[in-house]
């Protein structure tokens, strides 16, 4: 071996294997994290307005879950390291859950699991028993680090708080979290739900301790607790997936007309130099989320980011393999949902219902009405329940002009309420106005039949409903009259809020003589096929005082809605 080679081997060698060595420790490590939230099975695929496709009618087709998969899989097969994550509420929303329930679902998400997946307030919708098949037969792991089931072992060892997934040199933990306020939103019985913040953080010790490298919180919670969560205990968090709130997060020009949010991500810094991003990607399967981050391989901290929700129209393809899986279940579904039930020659909007009164709103409370004056027994009166209430949330999502068929309807109003009654005093019926007042801007106002009332917005909680009429029932002609607060007045109800839901516990506490009626979608069905076409006006059953001052109030709590929806879904 002559002289240069000797020095190369001796010297120069061990000088560039260092070198090359250093260079690999100091570069970045690379993760793209797939997510997907608030699915509600939307299995097929969907218009714009999130209802079933029809092609035939000229309407264009998205999302659907042969879509999200085929962009799941092609983001997993074009990335070194990835994560795919779901966000929750895959249960409730159309004809899919409605007939085939849970265990449908498991099996469709299970044709392509997700790496880890959090429960939604959806989830508890049927109760224990309707989660617990789910739950056995789910291929992904369930992360929920903020309840307590000490009391209903039925969920014993069906779910842990957190997963360790790794990925090349790197650990990742992903821990699960669940609107606290499950509770007032579902039907999750016994189960205890721990404080959001405070669950995290002891669950970030634990992994920790278990050597993660890189933590991700799946959050159901809400942009604005996202957002809370990583101001408070963000120094610890690099990365939020969240649902729930059904936003959209994007930075650039939107490919679709569903209103942004705010920018993908949503970065929050820190004074340790740690940096932590949220993101969303809508709902009912019309995006799905793509963020690529990298981290410094040293310190672990966010080095930099990429990417933005991918749009599900057609120009991602369907994946064949889920198609053949889903046929069997379509032709279920369709014989179903494609009987035409109405029409309707107006918009039935969703959004506007939490500002006031609203045709949809008007039609569902007005079909409450009639099912009780079709179903009056008592021949000396006109009715036996001239009032109706139910909450905007009712509406899940608008009815385009044209033919409604019973998916459509499904789709749109979804959720198993019983259309009840019960005798309320007026006093007790004033302080539920006065709930569904403080919650103008949100779902949780309420839309009324029977009922008109005058609201300032600006006026102190508990004290904003200014003038209301009622229409009296035991008469024989129809008319509106002052509220009596000594009298007991027969309303009928959507059970959820009748039952005390969405924080209108008034109606639990103070009914009487309570009578469980129908489900709501049944009485909806059967007056849609009597009144249609549907051409609901407005008919001031909701004002608002001084409206010309307050223009200005009204379009900052429109605002409120896209900045703040946590309090609306």
């Amino acid at each position: 071996m002559n002289f240069l080679n000797k020095l190369v081997l001796l010297y120069i060698y061990p000088i560039f294997l260092l070198l090359h060595l250093t260079k690999a420790a100091n570069e970045d490590f690379s993760l793209r994290i797939i997510h997907i939230n608030d699915f509600h099975s939307r299995y097929d695929e969907i218009n714009t307005s999130a209802t079933k496709c029809k092609p035939e009618i000229g309407e264009k087709c998205i999302g659907g879950y042969a879509r999200t998969v085929a962009a799941v899989k092609m983001l997993q097969q074009s990335s070194t390291n990835s994560i795919f994550l779901n966000a929750g509420d895959n249960f409730q929303g159309t004809l899919w859950y409605d007939k085939l329930k849970g265990n449908v679902t498991s099996y469709l998400l299970n044709l392509h699991p997700a790496d880890a997946m959090t429960l939604g307030n959806h989830e508890f919708d049927d109760g224990i028993d309707g989660l617990v098949p789910f739950l056995t037969n789910i291929a992904s792991p369930i992360v929920v680090c903020n309840i307590d089931d000490t009391d209903v072992p039925k969920l014993h060892g069906l779910h842990k708080k957190s997963v360790i997934l790794p990925r090349g040199s790197k650990k990742i933990a992903v821990i699960g979290v669940i609107i606290e306020d499950t509770p007032n939103l579902s039907r999750p019985e016994n189960l205890i739900f721990l404080d959001e913040i405070q669950s995290i953080r002891e669950e970030i010790d634990v992994v920790t301790k278990n050597g993660a490298d890189i933590i991700i919180i799946l959050s159901h919670c809400g942009l604005t607790i996202d957002r809370k969560i990583a101001t408070e205990i963000g120094d610890k968090i690099h990365v939020i997936v969240g649902g729930h709130s059904h936003s959209l997060l994007y930075t650039g020009n939107p490919p679709s007309e569903d209103k942004v949010v705010d920018v993908y991500p949503v970065e929050i810094n820190h004074p340790n130099g740690m940096k932590t991003l949220i993101v969303q990607a809508l709902a009912f399967s019309k995006f799905v989320g793509n963020l690529t981050v990298n981290f410094n391989n040293d310190t672990n901290h966010i080095v930099s980011y990429e990417g933005n929700p991918i749009y599900m129209d057609d120009k991602i393809p369907q994946d064949p393999d889920i198609l053949k899986e889903l046929k069997p279940f379509q032709d279920i579904i369709n014989e179903i949902g494609q009987e035409v039930v109405g029409s309707t020659l107006i918009s039935l909007e969703k959004d506007v219902c939490s500002f006031g009164e609203c045709s949809y709103g008007n039609l569902i409370n007005d079909a409450y009405v009639d099912y009780y004056v079709t179903t009056n027994k008592n021949k000396t009166s006109w009715t036996f329940a001239p009032i109706a209430l139910s909450n905007s949330g009712i509406i899940r999502v608008g009815l385009n002009k044209g033919n409604i068929t019973f998916d459509d309807l499904a789709t749109s109003h979804p959720y198993e309420n019983t259309v009840d009654t019960f005798e309320i005093r007026g006093d007790y019926l004033l302080e539920a106005l006065e709930v569904s007042a403080s919650n103008y801007g949100t779902i949780n106002l309420l839309q009324l039949s029977g009922l008109r009332m005058t609201i300032d917005i600006r006026a102190p909680k508990g004290s904003r409903v200014i003038d209301i009429k009622v229409r009296c029932g035991d008469c024989s002609i129809p008319v509106y009259e002052n509220l009596d607060f000594k009298k007991y007045y027969r309303i009928s109800i959507a059970s959820w809020i009748g039952d005390g839901g969405n924080g209108y516990d008034v109606f639990k506490r103070h009914r009487r003589n309570l009578l469980r009626g129908p489900t709501s979608l049944s009485v909806v069905e059967m007056y849609l096929k009597k009144v249609s076409p549907v051409i609901n006006r407005l008919d001031q059953r909701i004002k608002l005082a001084n409206i010309f001052k307050y223009k200005y109030i009204l379009l900052q709590q429109t605002e409120c809605y896209f900045m703040n929806p946590v309090l609306y879904e």
